[in-house]
């Protein structure tokens, strides 16, 4: 519901952005709306209403079509911001970009660590939300305990290959990133950036040498399952440091060293602070 805002967002707050890049930026939206979203809706549909409707494998293989959808919109979607970030595979054209090469569009160095950063960042995410969903079931003495358990342990292997691929491909990204995205003129992406990492060094001390060696005994051990259930929204608050860290890096430039975000709005509304 948010994406289908933002569409209508661009063309109303942000006509400097489109009139400039629209034919470079607009190539990896559509390519998500067209190849992703769609189908995304529709099976996620299929599967929602098909229960007890479909054949198990058809019903199987329609969230598996989901899932499928949404890394391939995480792709184009991170394909999109990338070249914010860093306009590759764009060249002037009188006062427009005009797309020279897709290919380097999606193998913008912005994009190649960028993408399995945020992967990893879902992964992690959702597979603590099922540990925290698990181990409330638990605490409350849910009678499905066999499937709780195997739910919880699952949960943990998730958010274990998560929070390791994420910190593994968020490091591998400094070696890209502009320097003053994060000096003294951008104290804020400065501040979250560095939460993000100390919050994310924790966690992940605690998922890799605590969790994920004590895999067998967290379901039966209820001491753990308050503390299980309040590490739940932490990897959502990590996300949202992680895009402010670099989106507000990025100002005051929409496209990096190109055009402005004062340039980038629609004449008439209120300009930016920056």
């Amino acid at each position: 519901m948010t994406g289908l805002v933002m569409e209508f967002q661009f063309g109303l707050a942000w006509s400097g952005l489109t009139d400039y890049a629209g034919d470079v930026f607009g190539a990896p939206l559509a390519m998500e709306t067209l190849l992703a979203f769609f189908l995304e809706s529709t099976f996620l549909g299929l599967w929602i209403f098909g229960w007890g409707r479909l054949p198990k494998w058809a019903h199987v293989a329609c969230i598996w079509v989901v899932t499928l959808t949404a890394y391939a919109s995480a792709f184009f979607i991170m394909v999109a911001n990338s070249f914010l970030q860093n306009p590759a595979g764009a060249v002037a054209d009188g006062e427009r970009l005009r797309l020279a090469d897709f290919g380097a569009l999606l193998a913008n160095k912005a994009l190649i660590f960028s993408f399995p950063h945020v992967i990893g960042a879902g992964l992690f995410t959702g597979g603590m939300v099922l540990v925290g969903a698990s181990a409330y079931r638990l605490w409350r003495r849910a009678p499905e305990t066999e499937f709780f358990g195997r739910s919880l342990r699952t949960g943990v292997l998730t958010a274990a290959v998560g929070i390791f691929v994420t910190m593994a491909f968020g490091y591998a990204q400094f070696g890209g990133v502009a320097e003053d995205k994060f000096g003294a003129h951008n104290p804020v992406a400065a501040t979250a950036l560095g939460f993000m990492i100390e919050i994310g060094q924790l966690l992940a001390l605690v998922v890799l040498l605590v969790m994920l060696p004590l895999i067998r005994v967290l379901p039966r051990a209820r001491w753990a399952h308050p503390i299980l259930m309040l590490m739940t929204p932490l990897p959502f608050v990590l996300s949202i440091l992680g895009w402010i860290a670099r989106e507000v890096g990025r100002q005051p430039w929409m496209i990096w060293e190109r055009l402005s975000v004062a340039d980038a709005m629609t004449p008439g509304l209120t300009p930016p602070a920056w």
